[in-house]
């Protein structure tokens, strides 16, 4: 059957292919398929992109970089303090 509408398509019918193992009976149904997976690949980028500037901008605020401070300033990378950190204070 087609993957798009649902037809059956029969063995004398034409068949038209796109992507892994995905059948369609027409062209129109074909070209529905590649737009609706070329809006989700878009979108999915989109959203990887925003994700990556979100952590960019939130990584670099000054309130970031304060809650990454240790006692008597040190800095720890992401906000992780070393398992050992109770020699340091000593």
């Amino acid at each position: 059957s087609c993957f798009t509408c649902k037809n059956n398509i029969h063995d004398r019918d034409e068949v038209f292919t796109y992507s892994y193992l995905r059948a369609f009976c027409s062209r129109e149904c074909r070209a529905w398929q590649i737009a609706q997976d070329t809006k989700l690949e878009k979108a999915s980028q989109n959203a990887s992109r925003a994700r990556v500037q979100a952590r960019s901008t939130t990584s670099q605020s000054p309130s970031t970089i304060n809650n990454m401070k240790g006692e008597g300033g040190a800095l720890y990378p992401n906000g992780v303090i070393p398992f050992n950190w109770h020699l340091a204070t000593r």
